[in-house]
């Protein structure tokens, strides 16, 4: 067995109302038939209980594929996470 951890932005394609009831994307609408999805290159987000995105940030499409802009934006956030991290962890 193997995982990974992807980030999507996911989309109802229904214009009308969603078939199962839901007001928002949820993990339950990767199942349907009008859930479609698309990559999120250079972004950070962080998920609440459920794996749902409520904040994120992210390169613009044209920067995400310079190299050397993504090198340094990568840099950056395992930084910014694993300062995060260890405040987190010192004040538990």
């Amino acid at each position: 067995m193997f995982y990974n951890h992807l980030l999507l932005e996911v989309y109802c394609m229904n214009d009308k109302k969603c078939p199962n009831g839901f007001k928002r994307i949820r993990t339950e609408c990767m199942k349907c038939e009008f859930c479609s999805y698309t990559e999120c290159p250079a972004e950070i987000a962080v998920t609440d209980i459920n794996g749902i995105a409520s904040h994120w940030i992210a390169l613009n499409g044209e920067e995400a594929h310079k190299k050397k802009k993504l090198k340094l934006w990568h840099k950056i956030c395992i930084k910014k996470i694993d300062k995060a991290y260890k405040k987190y962890m010192k004040k538990k």
